[in-house]
């Protein structure tokens, strides 16, 4: 009896069989798979951050587009009005 308690003492010691270390590997490549985690989060973040930029910047730059074109279009019309009436 005395010799499974001395035993099972040793075994279930986690200095003595390793599972401290094992803890501290397992621990570290959490860790290191939680960074790369949040770093590939933060690149996501950053690419959807700048998409969103650039959508809104070929809004902005249709809406001016399509402006310019309305007012041409208003010029082309007032001259074809002005030819009408000098006729």
């Amino acid at each position: 009896m005395e010799l499974s308690v001395t035993l099972r003492s040793y075994y279930s010691s986690p200095k003595k069989t390793g599972h401290d270390v094992m803890g501290e590997k397992d621990r570290k490549a959490a860790e290191s798979a939680f960074r790369k985690h949040q770093d590939r989060e933060a690149k996501t973040n950053a690419a959807l951050e700048q998409e969103h930029a650039r959508h809104a910047a070929a809004v902005k730059n249709m809406q001016r587009l399509r402006s310019l074109r309305l007012q041409r279009d208003a010029q082309k019309d007032e001259r074809s009005l002005d030819k009408l009436k000098h006729k």
